[in-house]
């Protein structure tokens, strides 16, 4: 398992980072796309006592060891308003509703290449995104031309995601 901590002092070069600001200046912004990223580390990150909970953008595409459990271990980190998981093959549909029911204020959501989201999930985010504008969910295999029309229907409820961009290619 790799922690926070770990990550940034074992994982990464040293010469990236400096340890002193790594714990002490809260991060606003953490892509950490293709690096060993897994639940513990999320848990880590969301933690009461995390410098870094207030986080806006979290892209962690194609980390792999990442399971609906580390979505909503994420529940921590409700700044979260740009999130890239795509390519991620242990994220389902719970995980994304569970994250839905504590990030209701997303604005970018990357799915693209998750095979076991169907649209089931797809509705949740629609639905309790308020704010939700862009979704990414190309090669979600998954999703069915019925989800697609949901999407496309939510346009018109009140309280639904009012989306200008929806990337299924």
């Amino acid at each position: 398992e790799c922690t926070l901590k770990e990550l940034f002092t074992v994982a990464l070069p040293k010469q990236l980072l400096y340890r002193d600001l790594l714990f002490t200046v809260p991060m606003m912004e953490l892509d950490l796309s293709y690096w060993p990223v897994n639940d513990a580390f999320l848990k880590s990150l969301a933690d009461s006592k995390s410098n870094h909970k207030n986080i806006t953008l979290l892209h962690i595409k194609f980390c792999t060891l990442v399971t609906d459990q580390g979505l909503e271990a994420l529940d921590g980190c409700r700044s979260i308003k740009s999130l890239d998981i795509s390519d991620i093959q242990n994220i389902t549909d719970v995980g994304v509703i569970k994250f839905v029911k504590t990030h209701s204020k997303i604005e970018y959501f990357n799915l693209s290449g998750c095979q076991n989201i169907t649209g089931t999930g797809i509705e949740a985010l629609v639905m309790g995104c308020r704010h939700l504008n862009t979704l990414e969910i190309a090669q979600c295999n998954s999703v069915s031309d019925y989800a697609m029309q949901a999407i496309a229907g939510h346009s018109k409820i009140p309280f639904a995601a009012k989306m200008k961009k929806v990337n299924v290619a």
